[in-house]
Order: C-alpha cells, then structure tokens, then sequence
C-alpha cells in the first residue's frame, strides 16, 4: 500500500526522568487502499508516528512510557528557501534556450536541452546537478565562436 498522506491527529506533553518537559506530535500515515480493493475511495489508517517538536523519534515501550531516540534535527524548520540556478547560454551555440527535462521516473531522470540547436547533457540524478553540468560544459566563447562564425 502506497501512503496517501499524513495527517497530524494530536500532541502530548512529556517529562523525561531529568525533569525536561517535551512536546510529542502524533502523525498518522493514510494509506492508498485501492490496491487491495477497487473502491477509488478506500484509505485505511497505518500505525501512529510519535516525534518530539525538535524532529527526534519517540519510540513508546510501554503505557505512558517512552523513549525519544535521536539528535534533535530542527533543520527542517530552519531552511532557507533553496536558489534555483538557471542554465546559462548554450555551450555549443550560445542561445540562452536551455530547458530542464524531467525524463520519467529513473534513477537519473534530470538532463538540460538546447531548444535551438539540441545540444543536452548527460542524465543526472538531481535538477541542480544537470544545471551544472550544462553550466561548466566547454563554451564556444570569444576567438572559437568569432571563427565558427566566419566560417559560414
């Protein structure tokens, strides 16, 4: 069964034996049911999820007695909003006419494509490595591309 969503269904407060309070977050993953069944409409619920408000697992060993296992990671509440690089000119005819392409689902489904002459890059795994690869691909700058012209 795929995983729906996630749906956050309460909180509780906890105290640790060295008398530091914690604030415990249940999340409950809806799973896909139509998998099993062909009713389109079909969710059933997976096993509830506890975290601490920092992003550390809480594991629960007993009735009202839990272990919170991990390294607070707050990173997910801190990030800065990530800087989308744009691919540059064409390394082959210098057209600013590079487009990232999603092909498909597979491992490296990422490249970039010259909408003029179709020049691309190699397939990578992530949309900021292929906007790399086109950026630091060699360039026909200055004396090659003055002569590329001149030879037409």
């Amino acid at each position: 069964m795929a995983v729906k969503r996630v749906d956050r269904i309460g909180h509780f407060d906890a105290r640790d034996s060295t008398g530091n309070s914690y604030r415990v977050i249940v999340f409950q993953p809806i799973m896909d049911g139509t998998l099993i069944h062909n009713n389109q409409r079909l969710e059933t619920r997976g096993r509830k999820i506890l975290h601490t408000e920092d992003g550390r697992h809480v594991n629960p060993v007993s009735k009202g007695v839990y272990e919170i296992v991990g390294v607070p990671n707050d990173s997910h509440y801190h990030r800065r909003p990530q800087r989308t690089v744009r691919p540059g000119p064409c390394p082959r005819c210098a057209k600013r006419e590079g487009k990232l392409i999603v092909a498909g689902a597979g491992r490296f489904p990422f490249f970039v494509m010259c909408a003029a002459c179709q020049f691309h890059t190699d397939h990578a795994g992530s949309a900021g490595v292929a906007t790399k690869f086109w950026n630091e691909a060699k360039s026909l700058t200055g004396e090659k591309l003055a002569s590329r012209k001149m030879r037409k």
